[in-house]
């Protein structure tokens, strides 16, 4: 049997639960038993099977890469056109993410004592929430991770540990509130997100993780620019900075000068973005053997490419942003749905910057067509403004009409 890397098992149990389904329900939908869904997820030698993942992969939409796939042809079951029928009356319903539970780990404590396996535990179902957020964006995601946060603050309140497994829970709490975070920031929730931020530069302090302390910051700056604030969200990426001298990873090393170009870039100051955008791609191609943390996974050099383009779009260079934003959209191709619609409408927009309407709708219904596999408000406003945008510059043109009933239809 050929085996595939990761914890597949656990991607498959999110994607169930973010769906909405039953264990019962993904085993008709897939021909097998309640109790083989159960053993794959639980991580049984058929979670490793490389024909049951393609399978499942095909069947819930996940990307082979989320799964430890290589990208390559499905292999199905002998009664597949009828289970893809299924598959596409299900995916159809409305509401295609109805929330993520905490199930399937045992997650509790025993007799008040924390063990380092529980707090693994709560790591693999982090990271598997953040493999759930490049799919389908933040707005189910943010109260799962919530709750998670929750029971590790009950946790170090509660529970009887030591010193070092004190530094280690302040640590996981940090990683969790900082994901908290990242996904209420991305379903619009502002002041949600800045709560989840504090939280976890408080718990990365107490852990004494420069580098967790780091992260923290850059979402910060992150935050922080988005709502119009690019001097401070120029000082928090250079906190950051300092917190990373020493043994950080270089792809947060990156992401951090990449968060300093940007608030340059909002500023105006061409030569002090680009000077920061070179050190950030130079510090990601030094990274390029490193395997990055599940949260990391898609800084790359197709994220350092939008977020290249972002920069240039804040100092007016459109012809430019719109080069970076294609090769960050030839780069991406299937993987990372919710980046890649994102970057679409950054794509529409520049265009329409350019005065080419024509491209700017043309690209706008690619964003609509992609619209309904991504769970993403940051994404959805975007496209909103596009729409506005475009609109008041051109409300008699029969291509922006036309973009704007496509608009109508998907909801937008």
């Amino acid at each position: 049997m050929r085996r595939a890397a990761g914890r597949p098992g656990q991607v498959i149990a999110l994607t169930r639960q973010a769906h909405g389904l039953t264990q019962r329900q993904l085993g008709e939908l897939a021909g097998y038993t309640q109790s083989t869904i159960s053993r794959l997820e639980d991580g049984a030698d058929n979670a490793y099977d490389i024909r049951v993942l393609r399978h499942f992969a095909t069947l819930l939409r996940i990307p082979p890469r989320l799964l430890g796939l290589a990208d390559g042809p499905d292999t199905v079951g002998p009664h597949e056109l009828e289970r893809d029928v299924k598959r596409r009356e299900f995916l159809e319903l409305p509401a295609v993410l109805a929330g993520t539970r905490l199930e399937s780990w045992d997650l509790d404590p025993v007799q008040d004592r924390i063990s380092a396996a529980q707090v693994r535990m709560v790591r693999d179902q982090v990271a598997a929430l953040h493999t759930l957020d490049f799919q389908f964006g933040g707005d189910r995601l943010h109260e799962t991770a919530g709750l998670l946060l929750a029971r590790v603050q009950r946790w170090l309140n509660d529970c009887t540990y030591g010193p070092a497994m004190e530094r280690q829970l302040y640590a996981v709490m940090a990683e969790v509130a900082a994901a908290a975070g990242w996904f209420a920031y991305d379903a619009g929730l502002q002041a949600e997100a800045r709560r989840y931020y504090n939280e976890g530069l408080r718990a990365a302090v107490l852990a004494e993780d420069r580098a967790l302390q780091a992260r923290v910051c850059q979402h910060m700056a992150q935050q922080a620019r988005f709502l119009g604030r690019p001097r401070e969200a120029l000082g928090l990426a250079k906190r950051a900075l300092r917190l990373t001298e020493g043994r950080a990873r270089k792809r947060l090393i990156a992401l951090v000068a990449a968060r300093e170009a940007l608030a340059w870039a909002k500023l105006g100051d061409t030569s002090a973005s680009r000077r920061a955008l070179d050190r950030a791609r130079e510090t990601l191609d030094e990274a390029k053997r490193d395997r990055p943390p599940a949260w990391l996974a898609n800084m790359n050099v197709a994220e350092m490419a939008g977020m290249a383009a972002l920069a240039e779009i804040d100092l007016g260079n459109f012809p430019r942003a719109a080069e970076l934003t294609r090769k960050t959209l030839d780069a991406y191709g299937n993987d990372y749905p919710r980046n890649t619609l994102f970057y679409t409408v950054q794509l529409a927009e520049c265009y329409q910057r350019m005065g080419d309407l024509d491209e700017a709708c043309r690209v706008g219904h690619d964003a609509l067509v992609r619209l309904p596999e991504v769970t993403s408000t940051r994404s959805r406003t975007k496209l909103r403004a596009f729409r506005d945008t475009i609109t008041r510059a051109a409300p008699r043109e029969r291509t922006v009409r036309e973009f704007v009933d496509h608009c109508a239809v998907v909801g937008i």
